[in-house]
């Protein structure tokens, strides 16, 4: 038995790793459209693969995880502002919209995870 590892070609992240007889009965196990097949038994969520070699993603860190759950926060809790219904006029809709896409484009920010308090959009009064 050989142990393989199936991942996507476009973006490396690994799907899942296998153990078959032979390379002839590995097609079974995957699109070859969209994925590859790469020999050994490479597991977990800390890697994937670029241009045919193995390369460990470090894992977010914290910071990062904090303002992302704070992001979402956000996010969530403005969603009331764009339903049809909102008592909002369409110009504060607006200045909502412009707040909430300010929020989507924070991981973008070039200090993105390390951004400061500043760097958060400011809340419509």
């Amino acid at each position: 038995m050989i142990s393989y590892t199936i991942y996507n070609k476009a973006t490396g992240l690994i799907r899942k790793s296998f153990f078959a007889a032979n390379a002839d009965s590995v097609e079974s196990y995957y699109n070859s459209e969209i994925e590859a097949v790469l020999e050994g038994d490479i597991n977990g969520n800390n890697f994937k693969i670029i241009e045919g070699n193995v390369v460990e993603i470090p894992p977010p860190s914290n910071y990062e995880e904090d303002n992302r759950h704070k992001r979402n926060f956000e996010l969530k809790n403005s969603d009331w502002t764009q339903v049809p219904d909102s008592p909002l006029t369409d110009s504060k809709k607006a200045e909502w919209r412009t707040y909430r896409q300010a929020l989507r484009d924070l991981p973008t920010n070039s200090s993105w995870p390390d951004i400061e308090d500043s760097d958060w959009p400011i809340i419509p009064s």
